[in-house]
């Protein structure tokens, strides 16, 4: 059976715990990694309180590491920086970010990359979660997403 790995970025983990979405990850993914710059942003003060509580005690199925070789050329941010390279370095099948300028990146350097709509909409087709449901918790949140693009996921 093929391995696959997944490195997530702040953004997905943050809106899928918001939403009480989480636990599809381990169910969609074999593996799911996070590097050490993501979980202490998850950790901050300013992250809403059902984050910071989840990422106090990981869960058995997240992967906390820092990239070897973090690249500081890569001008974003730690978290988005550090996501890339930890998926370069374990030659990752997917890349979760939301960002658009860190998507743009990841994907000039061949990763393959989806959003937290994107993995929705995978869970969705796996029959995990009900999508018109888990769209509406998710513009609930501060989570923005243009109204053609929900209309297109609602649609597909």
């Amino acid at each position: 059976m093929l391995r696959v790995i997944v490195v997530s970025n702040t953004s997905p983990l943050n809106y899928l715990i918001l939403i009480d979405r989480v636990g599809i990850l381990p169910t969609l993914f074999q593996t799911v990694v996070a590097p050490e710059t993501v979980a202490r942003e998850l950790a901050h003060e300013r992250a809403p309180d059902p984050v910071r509580a989840w990422i106090a005690n990981p869960t058995a199925w997240l992967d906390i590491l820092s990239p070897k070789a973090p690249d500081s050329g890569i001008a974003l941010g730690v978290g988005e920086r550090d996501a890339i390279c930890l998926a370069l370095e374990l030659s990752a099948t997917l890349l979760l970010l939301d960002d658009k300028a860190a998507r743009r990146v990841a994907k000039e350097r061949g990763l393959r990359v989806a959003g937290t709509p994107g993995i929705l909409e995978l869970a969705s087709r796996n029959a995990l979660v009900n999508l018109p449901s888990a769209v509406a918790a998710l513009e609930r949140t501060s989570y923005r997403i243009r109204a053609d693009v929900v209309r297109k996921i609602l649609k597909e």
